[in-house]
């Protein structure tokens, strides 16, 4: 019998080995190419965003400018927007900066909607992100 060449158990530790990697590229793959609409939220310039969970900071910018507004004085017997404006004159709120792009500020206001008591934030972040939905006739 010819001794030369592979057996059945070499090349199945061969196959195991390979499926092995393609398994940690395809994870590493689909990491890097993921469209993430966890947020409800369109990022509109990717060259300046870092690799990962660049949605977190905006949504962490978006919370913020949601818990000013919970603070904030208003009557809560009807709908009503609160701006960033109104926010920062009741000391409640600093100037917004665009978490990736530090040069950035942001716009925002906050939509109070007194149906369910739920208070829903809008960003936008001089072209760097904007919370879909989002309406410059708030901020003006």
């Amino acid at each position: 019998m010819n001794k030369k060449g592979f057996g059945l158990p070499e090349v199945l530790v061969f196959m195991g080995i390979s499926m092995f990697i393609l398994i940690v590229i395809s994870i590493y793959l689909n990491r890097y190419f993921r469209t993430d609409n966890k947020y409800d939220t369109k990022i509109t310039d990717k060259s300046i965003m870092p690799a990962e969970d660049t949605d977190q900071y905006y949504q962490d910018l978006e919370d913020s400018l949601k818990n000013a507004s919970i603070k904030y004085s208003f009557d809560k017997n009807n709908d009503y927007v609160i701006t960033v404006k109104m926010l920062k004159r009741a000391n409640l709120l600093k100037e917004l900066k665009d978490p990736v792009v530090s040069t950035n500020t942001c716009e925002g206001y906050v939509l109070y909607s007194y149906k369910d008591s739920s208070y829903k934030p809008y960003i936008a972040c001089d072209g760097t992100y904007t919370t879909f939905g989002f309406d410059n006739k708030f901020v003006n």
